[in-house]
């Protein structure tokens, strides 16, 4: 980990520990405003070394301040024990790789923190393993115990029913000396539990000129940017070719971003699909696709590879939508412009007579959000959401923390 704008990204979406690689004692000093960003944004920072010096480590800790350390080397006791005398609320992860299984002492149990179980000791090299030696793990030790060893979204559904504390990914992570937002993103799909409380803001409507402004990203509160393409064929009064959308969509080529496509037939929505993945291989994280009657979404194409593809329906659309026993587990409900609390009566009927069908669904909230909208989707709604902001906000950005402070207290 050696980017501000991975590390936000990584703590928005819930990730529990940020590896910083401080290999050797000549590296001592080095990433040292990164490890204080992750702890000040609410992450856990884990100095990842190849140090065996006592007195290195020592000074290593007490420089970086870190929530964890990992020892990529054979588990060393004697060290492992100064290191929880000296620091006793650090948690310490050893490593050990499927040649040298058999040779784990019992006690490491008692010392340890977690134990990342990894294909070798170079680290990096995207080799997977088969942990077929995990069978000799203690219950407990299973428990502290993280895979690694070539780890990506695809490997962590394969190994869904092995019982383990989690998964330490690094390798599927980069693509050269840049950061798979796209990957991440997949994998905390399939580990993490439904988000809530995120925001994403739309710079559809913001002028090109103004759109270095997203370069902020790692200091702010949302988890990534939004662009909706629309060239009016399903909502004529809706059209976006104007909007310099495929300009902006190259301006974000380091931050995570998600596109909503506005299109009335399949063919073109797989082909946009298709298109948009090469285009964007990397930070292309999300792909909303508006609904419209008739559409069914397991007919489109996707590789494992791909973004997620998210269903979007306009709320009057929802009856029709959830009759076509679409199963997926994220879905984006389009608002209606808030004018009054009577106007809002139908959004929150419908959304009440389908409560059993979003139960348990990462649902997020499109379309003229504001701070007053979110607070009566709190009160009204009551469940946790997360919401898409635009125009209604982007014109003063600390309009977004409002609105991330009230959905805290959401849920």
């Amino acid at each position: 980990m050696d980017s501000l704008s991975f590390a936000s990204y990584a703590i928005k979406q819930g990730v529990d520990f940020l590896g910083v690689h401080v290999l050797e004692e000549k590296n001592i000093g080095e990433h040292l405003e990164l490890v204080k960003f992750i702890r000040e944004r609410g992450g856990r920072a884990v100095i990842v070394t190849k140090i065996e010096s006592l007195d290195a480590l020592v000074a290593l800790v007490t420089l970086y301040q870190p929530d964890g350390i990992q020892l990529h080397y054979t588990p060393n006791y004697q060290i492992l024990i100064a290191l929880r005398i000296r620091f006793p609320t650090l948690l310490l992860f050893g490593v050990v790789v499927s040649g040298s299984v058999h040779l784990l002492d019992s006690s490491i149990d008692e010392v340890l923190d977690f134990l990342v179980y990894d294909a070798s000791y170079t680290g990096g090299t995207g080799v997977r393993q088969t942990y077929e030696g995990l069978h000799r793990f203690s219950s407990s030790l299973r428990m502290k115990t993280l895979l690694a060893g070539g780890v990506d979204h695809e490997v962590v559904a394969g190994l869904s029913t092995q019982s383990a504390a989690g998964y330490d990914v690094q390798s599927s992570l980069r693509s050269g000396s840049d950061f798979n937002f796209r990957e991440l993103n997949l994998l905390c799909n399939a580990i993490k539990p439904s988000r809530r409380g995120r925001i994403s803001v739309s710079l559809t409507d913001m002028p090109l000129i103004e759109v270095h402004r997203a370069a902020g990203y790692m200091h702010g509160a949302h988890l990534d940017y939004h662009l909706d393409m629309s060239a009016g064929d399903l909502y004529p009064s809706f059209v976006t070719t104007r909007n310099g959308i495929a300009q902006k969509a190259k301006a974000l080529a380091q931050l995570p971003f998600g596109v909503h496509l506005f299109i009335r037939d399949r063919n073109l929505i797989q082909k946009q699909l298709d298109k948009l993945s090469i285009l964007h291989p990397l930070n292309l994280t999300r792909v909303f696709v508006q609904y419209y009657p008739g559409l069914r979404y397991a007919e489109f194409e996707m590789n494992g590879n791909q973004p997620s593809l998210i269903p979007s329906i306009y709320y009057r659309d929802l009856n029709d939508y959830f009759s076509s026993g679409d199963a997926h587990q994220t879905i984006s409900v389009v608002l209606p412009k808030f004018k009054n609390d009577l106007g809002l009566q139908g959004l929150f009927t419908t959304l009440a007579s389908h409560a059993a069908e979003m139960s348990g669904r990462e649902i997020w909230f499109d379309r003229n959000v504001d701070a007053l909208y979110v607070n009566k989707l709190q009160k009204l709604y009551g469940k946790p959401f997360n919401v898409i902001v635009g125009k209604e906000v982007v014109n003063d950005w600390n309009k977004i923390d409002t609105i991330d402070e009230q959905l805290s207290t959401t849920g």
